[in-house]
């Protein structure tokens, strides 16, 4: 089912059914459910992928991407960690604040939703 969801609502969603069923999640559930609020927002975006590579996350805009370019440019302009390489200019890169996997998940959600 979580891979059918296209939205944050249906997602959510079935988290609430899973943890009315099972209880409170264990921390790898927890990070499975970011890692699938991060499919739903780039996908809905117009990703083609979204990559960590050195510490770098690395976001390829596809042929319908659907962000805010002038979102993208003042959050670029706000040194909030988001760059473009000339030599790639369809790949956004994000060097996250956080050390922590959790935290880095969360910064990229953010992300995300600030692009949308």
């Amino acid at each position: 089912r979580f891979e059918g969801a296209l939205h944050l609502d249906e997602l959510d969603e079935i988290a609430l059914e899973m943890e009315d069923r099972f209880g409170t999640f264990p921390e790898v559930v927890e990070t499975f459910l970011q890692l699938e609020k991060i499919r739903v927002l780039g996908s809905s975006l117009g990703f083609e992928f979204i990559t960590e590579d050195a510490g770098e996350i690395k976001l390829k805009s596809g042929q319908h991407f659907k962000g805010d370019p002038s979102k993208i440019m003042k959050l670029i302009i706000s040194n909030e960690g988001l760059s473009i390489q000339p030599k790639e200019p369809s790949i956004l890169r994000f060097k996250p604040k956080s050390q922590t996997e959790k935290s880095r998940l969360k910064e990229i959600i953010s992300l995300l939703l600030k692009i949308s």
